[in-house]
């Protein structure tokens, strides 16, 4: 009988708890930075005091705090943003915040923390997500101070975010806004963000400003803002290995990858549209003031609704393009001008020259007038300086009203060579360009001319004969056959229907 009584009052407290489990309601917290007084008078949820809305304090093994629920992350923030800017994390554990669909919503403050009096703390940690997932972070202020908001605000020199990713989650900000971190001064490394990151002001999907370190990221949620990128607002520092799927508008200086550069993007690659409601955009940067953008690519459509726009870069100034391409549709509007399936204008500044090597475009390209192939315009600006157009190829349709070329749609200033195009009616008079047919490209002639007629070495081009309409920068490696006057990849120097004939090699070759 005793056994049965205890049995009863256990149910009882078990059913007493489970009506009180749906009043914790998320209202209790605000957008201050989170209370983190010692104990808590009710029962933690998710690392979240029933009665008093505290947080659960991480607890530590070697140095490092162990986060494994949403209280234990907002007490770490605050940690942080109360002083101890140093400190180092790692997540051991999926977190999810917030259920999106609810109304109420717990409300995010940076690590890294910007106040309206302009004051950082800059985080200068390491903060490893281990591969984790961090679900419904809400963040939405879009006043003055609603700025420097991320996952992370400020990240320092010694600071490091790696192996961290953002998902289900919305952060709506004014300014310097971004997706993992605002303002980067250290190393992001290996996160993804499928977060929707909106602001008035200069917004990324994973970095807003970075002037250190991200590598091998990826942004897959949709980015609107002004100053605009799939990854960066505006790079002075490294991107490498970094790709955006995630669709990108904003108003001027807004690209795939970065909306404004003047650092270096290495082997990055934007597959989805972009659109600008202004000038300078690009499918991988927007406005290249400077650096360089080197084995990167773009596979989504580029639409500007003035001037400036490119598949890969809206305008180069001073800057280097090198083994990139487009393949998407690149669109202005009926006064669109400067528009080109690599480059919408190029130019170099009074010390440094541009130059555009071995790059491609097969996008069609559409504007009014300077509406080109490879540049819209070459020498856009009042004393313009050198432009180099070195091993490159459009085989893309050019439609303009004025100025519309094959390769350039007008080259003011600069020189080409080694260069090829589709032969058609758009084509205007360029030095050092050569139009080709649709058999020569798919031959493999024009990989083997762009190799410098050679087959060994660190070659450039590749092309898969019989696969690949044209060269491209992965597949077979090309090779000539001198007697048959033939292109073929190691190891066929036939055509399938002579292997067969002659019974030589296998007619799969």
């Amino acid at each position: 009988m005793m056994k049965n009584r205890n049995l009863s009052r256990t149910i009882a407290i078990l059913l007493v708890l489970a009506m009180l489990l749906p009043c914790m309601s998320m209202s209790v917290f605000s957008q201050d930075i989170p209370c983190v007084e010692e104990g808590c008078s009710g029962k933690y949820r998710n690392g979240i005091c029933s009665a008093s809305g505290h947080f659960e304090a991480a607890p530590t093994e070697e140095g490092v705090y162990r986060i494994s629920n949403a209280g234990q992350l907002y007490w770490f923030a605050a940690l942080v943003n109360g002083g101890e800017a140093d400190a180092n994390a790692v997540l051991t554990n999926d977190i999810t915040i917030n259920d999106m669909t609810a109304e109420d919503k717990l409300a995010w403050t940076p690590i890294g923390l910007y106040t309206s009096a302009r004051e950082f703390v800059r985080y200068g940690g390491t903060f490893d997500g281990a591969g984790y997932t961090i679900y419904g972070l809400y963040y939405d202020n879009t006043n003055y101070n609603g700025r420097n908001a991320g996952l992370f605000g400020t990240l320092a020199e010694d600071g490091v975010v790696k192996n961290l990713n953002l998902a289900d989650s919305v952060i709506n900000g004014s300014t310097e806004i971004g997706g993992i971190v605002s303002y980067n001064y250290g190393e992001v490394v290996g996160c993804t963000s499928a977060a929707s990151v909106t602001g008035t002001g200069a917004t990324g999907g994973i970095v807003c400003r970075n002037f250190g370190v991200v590598r091998d990221c990826a942004n897959t949620g949709s980015v609107s803002g002004a100053t605009t990128g799939g990854i960066a607002a505006e790079n002075t520092g490294s991107i490498a290995s970094c790709d955006n799927s995630g669709i990108v508008n904003g108003t001027n200086s807004v690209g795939g990858i970065v909306g404004m550069n003047d650092g270096s993007i290495e082997a990055s690659l934007n597959t989805a549209n972009v659109t600008a409601s202004g000038t300078h955009v690009g499918g991988v940067a927007g406005n290249l003031v400077g650096g360089a953008v080197n084995g990167s690519g773009n596979l989504g459509n580029v639409t500007g609704a003035s001037d400036y726009i490119g598949g890969v870069a809206g305008v180069c100034s001073g800057a280097d393009i090198s083994e990139s391409f487009n393949t998407g549709d690149v669109t202005g509007a009926d006064k669109s001008e400067a528009v080109g399936g690599v480059v919408g204008a190029i130019d170099g500044t009074n010390t440094a020259k541009s130059t555009i090597e071995s790059c491609y475009n097969t996008g069609a390209v559409t504007g009014r007038g300077w509406v080109g192939g490879v540049a819209g315009i070459s020498g856009y600006q009042k004393t313009p300086q050198t432009v180099e157009f070195k091993g490159s190829y459009n085989t893309g349709a050019v439609t303009g009203t004025s100025y519309a070329g094959a390769v350039v749609g007008k080259l003011s200033k600069g020189t080409a060579s080694g260069i090829y195009y589709l032969k058609n009616a758009a084509q205007n008079s360029v030095s050092g360009a050569t139009g080709v047919t649709a058999e020569q490209f798919a031959s493999g002639e024009i990989a083997y001319a762009l190799n410098g007629s050679a087959s060994e070495g660190d070659l450039v081009w590749k092309q898969t004969i019989g696969t690949d309409a044209s060269p491209k920068f992965e597949g077979a490696t090309v090779y000539y056959d001198k007697e048959k006057g033939t292109y073929y990849n190691e190891g066929c120097t036939h055509t399938p229907a002579g292997a067969v004939r002659e019974n030589e090699v296998p007619a799969t070759c």
